[in-house]
């Protein structure tokens, strides 16, 4: 029988070894890259923490390394707005600074009331899934805004390994 256990960073990064991630650990919590852009950067990255008073949120943000025009931010939102009107998994947001607009993921699961390895493991995986979902989204819908903009094959072979394995649990090895 599955033990009900205070959620923890821990099983984070239990899941992250098990599905044999490249990751790196700071204060806040963990940064998973995946795939390579066209200067050599991560063609996404994960941000995974706990957050709340007590550590018992789990959030997962994600972000693209697309960026925009500012001019096309209003148009970048629309496309977002219309991702969450029919997508619930993972929240498209849209941020930008003095020079550029981008899309990203936000996910947040409140696991206070304890949880298991296992249940990490999965909502883990599918706030990833889904993010590579709204990157799909994202390619297909901006592509008037920006010319060029066409799926990366590094990426979807990162996606196709990371899921073949339904979600390893680590706690079952």
């Amino acid at each position: 029988m599955t033990e009900i256990r205070t959620f923890s960073p821990r099983m984070t990064e239990a899941w992250l070894n098990a599905q044999e991630l490249h990751f790196r650990e700071t204060d806040e919590g963990f940064i998973v890259p995946f795939g390579r852009g066209e200067l050599g950067e991560p063609a996404m990255m994960f941000a995974i923490s706990a957050e709340g008073p007590t550590g018992e949120v789990l959030v997962v943000r994600s972000s693209f390394d697309r960026q925009y025009p500012l001019s096309v931010r209003p148009a970048l939102q629309a496309i977002a707005d219309e991702y969450n009107r029919h997508f619930r998994f993972v929240t498209a947001i849209t941020v930008g600074d003095d020079e550029a607009a981008v899309v990203g993921g936000d996910f947040q699961v409140d696991l206070g009331g304890g949880t298991f390895p296992a249940q990490v493991g999965r909502q883990l995986g599918l706030a990833m899934e889904s993010s590579f979902g709204l990157r799909t989204w994202l390619t297909e819908h901006a592509a008037e805004l920006v010319e060029g903009l066409v799926p990366d094959q590094e990426l979807d072979a990162d996606l196709e390994r990371l899921f073949a394995g339904e979600f390893d649990d680590p706690a079952a090895a």
